[in-house]
Protein backbone atom coordinates (compact mmCIF):
# COMPACT_ATOMS: atom_id res chain seq x y z
CA UNK A 1 0.00 0.00 0.00
CA UNK A 2 3.09 2.58 0.58
CA UNK A 3 4.39 1.89 -2.36
CA UNK A 4 0.95 2.55 -4.06
CA UNK A 5 0.89 5.48 -2.53
CA UNK A 6 4.45 7.02 -3.21
CA UNK A 7 3.82 6.54 -6.87
CA UNK A 8 0.32 7.65 -6.36
CA UNK A 9 2.23 10.87 -5.15
CA UNK A 10 5.18 11.14 -7.18
CA UNK A 11 2.31 10.96 -10.37
CA UNK A 12 0.62 13.67 -8.61
CA UNK A 13 3.62 16.03 -8.33
CA UNK A 14 5.84 14.94 -11.26
CA UNK A 15 3.65 14.85 -14.47
CA UNK A 16 2.29 18.26 -15.32
CA UNK A 17 -0.17 19.29 -18.02
CA UNK A 18 -0.21 21.51 -20.92
CA UNK A 19 -0.71 25.42 -19.42
CA UNK A 20 -3.84 27.14 -21.08
CA UNK A 21 -5.77 29.84 -20.32
CA UNK A 22 -8.18 27.90 -17.96
CA UNK A 23 -5.29 26.04 -15.95
CA UNK A 24 -6.03 27.95 -12.86
CA UNK A 25 -9.57 28.15 -13.59
CA UNK A 26 -10.13 24.48 -13.44
CA UNK A 27 -7.70 24.10 -9.99
CA UNK A 28 -9.85 26.58 -8.65
CA UNK A 29 -13.34 25.30 -9.50
CA UNK A 30 -16.22 26.84 -9.00
CA UNK A 31 -15.17 29.50 -7.25
CA UNK A 32 -13.00 31.02 -10.22
CA UNK A 33 -16.42 33.28 -10.30
CA UNK A 34 -15.86 34.70 -7.46
CA UNK A 35 -12.41 36.24 -8.06
CA UNK A 36 -12.22 39.81 -8.85
CA UNK A 37 -11.81 40.32 -12.49
CA UNK A 38 -8.47 41.40 -12.36
CA UNK A 39 -7.15 38.82 -10.38
CA UNK A 40 -9.04 36.30 -12.88
CA UNK A 41 -7.27 37.94 -15.63
CA UNK A 42 -3.55 37.70 -14.01
CA UNK A 43 -4.24 33.91 -13.62
CA UNK A 44 -5.80 33.84 -16.76
CA UNK A 45 -3.01 34.07 -19.71
CA UNK A 46 -0.55 31.27 -18.65
CA UNK A 47 2.33 31.64 -21.77
CA UNK A 48 3.05 35.28 -22.08
CA UNK A 49 5.79 36.53 -19.53
CA UNK A 50 4.54 39.43 -17.14
CA UNK A 51 6.26 41.57 -15.43
CA UNK A 52 5.15 43.46 -11.85
CA UNK A 53 6.74 46.33 -9.70
CA UNK A 54 6.26 47.71 -6.50
CA UNK A 55 7.19 47.59 -3.01
CA UNK A 56 7.16 45.50 -0.49
CA UNK A 57 6.04 47.41 2.64
CA UNK A 58 7.88 44.64 4.84
CA UNK A 59 9.89 41.57 4.98
CA UNK A 60 10.32 40.44 8.42
CA UNK A 61 12.08 37.20 9.59
CA UNK A 62 11.84 35.79 12.97
CA UNK A 63 15.12 34.55 14.40
CA UNK A 64 14.34 30.98 13.46
CA UNK A 65 13.28 32.18 9.96
CA UNK A 66 16.19 33.85 9.32
CA UNK A 67 18.17 30.03 9.97
CA UNK A 68 15.30 28.50 7.64
CA UNK A 69 16.06 31.17 5.25
CA UNK A 70 19.80 30.52 5.29
CA UNK A 71 19.43 26.83 4.86
CA UNK A 72 17.36 27.27 1.58
CA UNK A 73 20.13 28.85 0.61
CA UNK A 74 21.03 24.71 -0.06
CA UNK A 75 18.45 23.86 -2.46
CA UNK A 76 18.35 27.52 -3.90
CA UNK A 77 16.59 30.89 -2.91
CA UNK A 78 13.06 30.15 -2.16
CA UNK A 79 13.18 33.01 0.53
CA UNK A 80 14.58 36.06 0.76
CA UNK A 81 17.68 36.28 3.13
CA UNK A 82 16.83 40.07 4.45
CA UNK A 83 14.48 42.20 6.19
CA UNK A 84 13.81 45.83 5.95
CA UNK A 85 10.76 48.07 4.71
CA UNK A 86 9.49 49.70 1.66
CA UNK A 87 11.65 47.75 -0.12
CA UNK A 88 11.45 48.39 -4.41
CA UNK A 89 10.56 44.69 -5.69
CA UNK A 90 10.39 43.54 -9.05
CA UNK A 91 8.47 40.09 -10.20
CA UNK A 92 8.91 38.16 -12.94
CA UNK A 93 6.44 35.52 -13.71
CA UNK A 94 7.40 33.17 -17.03
CA UNK A 95 6.10 29.42 -18.45
CA UNK A 96 9.31 27.35 -17.45
CA UNK A 97 9.30 24.84 -19.79
CA UNK A 98 12.58 22.76 -18.19
CA UNK A 99 10.05 22.51 -15.15
CA UNK A 100 6.88 22.67 -17.07
CA UNK A 101 5.33 25.18 -14.91
CA UNK A 102 4.88 29.07 -14.06
CA UNK A 103 7.88 29.98 -12.41
CA UNK A 104 7.50 33.43 -10.40
CA UNK A 105 10.54 35.67 -9.53
CA UNK A 106 11.02 38.27 -6.88
CA UNK A 107 13.74 40.22 -7.68
CA UNK A 108 14.82 42.74 -4.41
CA UNK A 109 16.50 45.60 -3.74
CA UNK A 110 17.62 46.31 0.00
CA UNK A 111 19.79 49.02 -1.37
CA UNK A 112 23.52 49.16 -1.87
CA UNK A 113 24.86 45.64 -3.46
CA UNK A 114 22.27 43.60 -1.60
CA UNK A 115 19.70 42.75 -4.66
CA UNK A 116 18.50 38.84 -4.24
CA UNK A 117 16.53 37.20 -6.63
CA UNK A 118 14.34 34.45 -4.64
CA UNK A 119 11.97 31.97 -7.25
CA UNK A 120 9.94 29.22 -6.99
CA UNK A 121 7.78 27.36 -10.16
CA UNK A 122 3.90 26.67 -9.56
CA UNK A 123 2.97 23.59 -11.55
CA UNK A 124 -0.15 21.34 -11.95
CA UNK A 125 -0.54 17.93 -12.24
CA UNK A 126 -3.01 16.19 -15.22
CA UNK A 127 -5.51 15.85 -12.22
CA UNK A 128 -5.23 19.61 -11.87
CA UNK A 129 -3.61 19.62 -8.36
CA UNK A 130 -1.39 22.34 -7.76
CA UNK A 131 2.24 22.42 -6.73
CA UNK A 132 5.24 25.14 -5.81
CA UNK A 133 8.47 23.61 -6.45
CA UNK A 134 11.08 24.77 -4.20
CA UNK A 135 14.46 23.59 -4.99
CA UNK A 136 16.27 20.73 -4.73
CA UNK A 137 13.48 18.23 -5.16
CA UNK A 138 11.60 20.32 -2.39
CA UNK A 139 7.97 20.99 -3.30
CA UNK A 140 4.64 21.68 -1.63
CA UNK A 141 1.01 20.93 -2.41
CA UNK A 142 -1.03 23.81 -2.38
CA UNK A 143 -5.00 24.01 -1.69
CA UNK A 144 -6.60 27.17 -3.26
CA UNK A 145 -10.00 29.48 -1.54
CA UNK A 146 -11.21 32.61 -3.07
CA UNK A 147 -12.32 35.08 -0.01
CA UNK A 148 -13.94 38.19 -0.58
CA UNK A 149 -12.20 38.25 -4.14
CA UNK A 150 -9.50 37.38 -3.09
CA UNK A 151 -7.14 34.10 -4.41
CA UNK A 152 -5.53 32.64 -1.45
CA UNK A 153 -2.72 29.49 -1.81
CA UNK A 154 -2.23 27.38 1.07
CA UNK A 155 0.38 24.56 1.53
CA UNK A 156 -1.24 21.07 2.80
CA UNK A 157 1.79 18.78 2.26
CA UNK A 158 5.74 18.73 1.59
CA UNK A 159 7.59 16.35 -0.18
CA UNK A 160 11.01 15.38 -1.33
CA UNK A 161 11.32 14.13 -4.97
CA UNK A 162 14.81 11.99 -4.88
CA UNK A 163 16.17 8.49 -4.98
CA UNK A 164 13.95 7.37 -7.71
CA UNK A 165 10.29 8.76 -5.67
CA UNK A 166 8.48 11.21 -4.34
CA UNK A 167 8.76 11.36 -0.11
CA UNK A 168 5.66 12.90 1.81
CA UNK A 169 7.78 15.02 5.10
CA UNK A 170 6.31 14.43 8.43
CA UNK A 171 4.17 17.54 10.01
CA UNK A 172 7.62 17.68 12.62
CA UNK A 173 9.94 17.91 9.83
CA UNK A 174 8.41 21.05 7.71
CA UNK A 175 8.67 24.59 7.86
CA UNK A 176 4.87 24.92 8.99
CA UNK A 177 1.74 26.67 6.96
CA UNK A 178 2.68 28.99 4.21
CA UNK A 179 -0.13 31.22 3.17
CA UNK A 180 0.01 33.57 0.22
CA UNK A 181 -3.07 35.92 -0.85
CA UNK A 182 -3.87 38.60 -4.05
CA UNK A 183 -6.10 40.41 -2.99
CA UNK A 184 -7.45 43.65 -5.63
CA UNK A 185 -7.32 46.80 -5.04
CA UNK A 186 -7.94 50.46 -6.66
CA UNK A 187 -5.97 51.56 -9.85
CA UNK A 188 -5.36 48.13 -10.99
CA UNK A 189 -3.20 47.46 -8.25
CA UNK A 190 -3.26 44.50 -5.93
CA UNK A 191 -1.79 42.89 -2.50
CA UNK A 192 0.87 40.39 -2.08
CA UNK A 193 0.80 38.67 1.30
CA UNK A 194 3.19 35.80 2.50
CA UNK A 195 3.47 34.04 5.95
CA UNK A 196 5.00 30.98 7.15
CA UNK A 197 3.51 29.62 10.21
CA UNK A 198 5.08 27.08 12.40
CA UNK A 199 3.37 25.18 15.32
CA UNK A 200 6.04 25.33 17.25
CA UNK A 201 7.38 28.15 17.03
CA UNK A 202 5.27 30.79 15.78
CA UNK A 203 5.21 33.21 12.65
CA UNK A 204 8.81 32.51 10.97
CA UNK A 205 7.97 34.84 7.70
CA UNK A 206 6.51 37.66 6.80
CA UNK A 207 6.19 39.80 3.81
CA UNK A 208 3.43 42.65 2.32
CA UNK A 209 3.62 44.60 -0.65
CA UNK A 210 1.70 46.21 -3.34
CA UNK A 211 2.16 45.97 -7.04
CA UNK A 212 1.25 46.89 -10.60
CA UNK A 213 1.89 45.33 -14.39
CA UNK A 214 5.02 47.42 -15.42
CA UNK A 215 2.80 49.10 -18.10
CA UNK A 216 0.97 50.56 -15.57
CA UNK A 217 3.32 50.92 -12.57
CA UNK A 218 3.01 54.02 -10.88
CA UNK A 219 1.84 53.43 -7.36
Amino acid sequence: MSQQLGQIEKANLAQTSCYDDEAYQRVIGDQWAELASDIQQRFASQLCRKTYVGKMRYVHLSKIGWVLAKLTRLIGRPLAQSTGRHIPTRVEVFYNAAKQGMTWERWYDFGGTNQECVCSTKCISLNDQLSEYLGGGFSMSLRTRVINGALYFESDEYYWTGLGRCWKLPRWLSPGRTLVFQKSLKNSRFQFYLSVVHPWFGRLITQSGVFKAQESAKL
